[in-house]
């Protein structure tokens, strides 16, 4: 028997055969009104919860963007999008409106290459201050082109391995959600009046600058935390940003424990996030407090989103002392007025918390996984091997 192997083309064109890529309309503030189309700037697209400018100005039906429509945003946020909204719209500046040759090319497919293609944009990036993609380059860029039932193949393949992904982060989402009414439900207001927050925590500040040279920084050592270290309300350690064992038996006071509240006490005000048992060793930084809570009194899930409202912020901001740089000291944070939440129900929030954060850890853990995966699958059709 003779087996015959059939080898598969797969044929390629440049982005500009294959699909016309409009440009947005130029609309200046004069042109922004109460009523009228939606104006759909980047900032619409990367956030939904972003408001929309208005306009009844006349502009060509080219520009004028319906649901399904292509999007690609070319300059400083690069992105793909489609148009889900059943409200028409008019687009801005700075965002193609591409119309697929659907003789040649499925929208689904030349979506995934269009992520494709901005991902591997990195030598088409042009602009000092704000990075975009160069027309006539990006529209030059090719693509693999197979026959309309293989991109319908791979296409599907994309699309599914995406939508897990979007579940993930709806069930993070959803996560959020529900620390946010468990926190509303168990806290709230407090419902005791105020209290001075050096009744509920010790309060340290962190190592002076004169303890620490530039001698003792390492890579991959016991992590210091500052304000830059505060992203979110999370604490995520730098390693490059480190000291030595024996460092830290100098500044051995400085340790922080779980449960304890890192709080930022130079610039920026109100970043604020506890220490987790999952972090392992931390030190505080010079540019970093220690609210440490005391027993019975406060939990440190508790107070670092009580330090972290913007009721606080703003005494936070009002009370800095400082010429070129704003600063806090034990004073300042110790005469902060909080909430009195009842303790209990700290630890029950506490308690919740916990859990939440674990299941987070899982579903982050698998998400993380599955960004690698789908960013294989994209790059392996990108280059015509899916």
């Amino acid at each position: 028997m003779t087996v015959m192997l059939v080898e598969r083309v797969v044929l390629d064109a440049a982005l500009g055969d294959i699909a016309e890529f409009i440009n947005g309309a130029a609309f200046k503030p004069t042109d922004w009104e109460d009523s009228g189309a939606p104006i759909i700037r980047i900032q619409n697209l990367t956030d939904r919860t972003k408001p929309f400018n208005r306009t009844t100005r006349t502009v060509s039906d080219k520009v004028r963007v319906r649901v399904g429509d292509l999007l690609v945003s070319w300059s400083a946020t690069l992105g793909v999008f489609v148009w889900d909204r059943e409200e028409e719209g008019v687009l801005n500046q700075h965002i193609f409106r591409v119309v697929p040759d659907s003789a040649l090319v499925l929208p689904a497919y030349l979506r995934h290459m269009l992520i494709g293609a901005l991902a591997d944009m990195g030598k088409h990036l042009h602009g000092a201050t704000m990075l975009h993609v160069n027309r006539g380059e990006f529209l030059a860029t090719r693509i693999p082109l197979p026959s309309l039932p293989e991109q319908r193949r791979i296409a599907a393949i994309l699309d599914q391995a995406d939508e897990v992904r979007i579940q993930r982060r709806r069930a993070l989402a959803l996560l959020d959600e529900f620390a946010e009414s468990s926190f509303e439900t168990l806290i709230g207001a407090g419902g005791g009046g105020t209290i001075k927050l050096s009744e509920l925590a010790d309060i340290q500040t962190g190592p002076f600058g004169s303890l620490l040279h530039r001698e003792d920084y390492i890579s991959d050592g016991i992590p210091l935390v500052n304000p830059m270290h505060i992203k979110r309300s999370r604490i995520v350690p730098n390693r490059e940003f480190s000291i030595t064992e024996s460092k830290l038996t100098e500044l051995e006071r400085y340790a922080l424990r779980p449960g304890d509240v890192v709080l930022g006490r130079r610039g920026e005000m109100g970043r604020a996030a506890e220490v987790l048992t999952s972090h392992g060793q931390l030190v505080c930084g010079t540019g970093s407090m220690i609210v440490r809570p005391k027993f019975g009194k406060a939990t440190g899930a508790v107070l670092s989103r009580l330090l972290s409202s913007s009721a606080v912020r703003v005494q936070l901001e009002q009370a800095a002392q400082g010429v070129t740089m704003l600063n806090l000291n034990q004073a300042i944070v110790g005469g902060v007025m909080i909430s009195a939440p009842d303790y209990p129900k700290q630890v029950r929030y506490a308690e919740t918390r916990d859990d939440i954060d674990r299941q987070k850890l899982l579903l982050e853990t698998h998400l993380a996984y599955l960004d690698e995966l789908f960013d294989s699958l994209q790059n392996r059709a990108f280059v015509g091997e899916l």
